[in-house]
């Protein structure tokens, strides 16, 4: 019987799919699928202080921990890419990653607010241009 793990093995025995060659934009669909989420989440809010005290700060939670995801996802980026579309903040996407995981006391919630109901759709313009 074939274990859990065999799906990772290649026929010579390698480990495959934990560590992916990098090509083009492979987390794109993830980046997009991420934003759409976050959106969801936020709907109903006006501003940060509605969004903190929405569902017991579930829908806070979620959306930050989408865009940490997104911070992830974006850390996988070839440099080519990131060249390429250099009118992508793509190190102030990644440094806002590391300061949700890292700091998450110290997050202040405007500036949350901010970047889910305005920056995101800028991102969301340009990573859809991204072939």
């Amino acid at each position: 019987m074939a274990s859990k793990h065999d799906f990772m093995k290649s026929r010579k025995g390698t480990i495959i799919g934990l560590v992916r060659e990098p090509t083009g934009f492979p987390n794109k669909s993830n980046i997009l699928e991420y934003i759409g989420k976050i959106w969801k989440y936020t709907e109903e809010t006006k501003d940060a202080e509605e969004l903190f005290e929405l569902n017991d700060q579930m829908n806070l939670n979620a959306s930050l921990t989408l865009l940490s995801n997104i911070g992830e996802n974006v850390s996988k980026i070839t440099e080519k890419l990131k060249e390429e579309y250099s009118n992508i903040e793509w190190q102030q996407i990644k440094y806002f990653r590391n300061k949700i995981v890292h700091e998450c006391v110290g997050i202040d919630l405007a500036i949350v607010y901010e970047i889910i109901t305005n920056d995101l759709k800028t991102l969301k313009h340009d990573i859809e241009k991204i072939k």
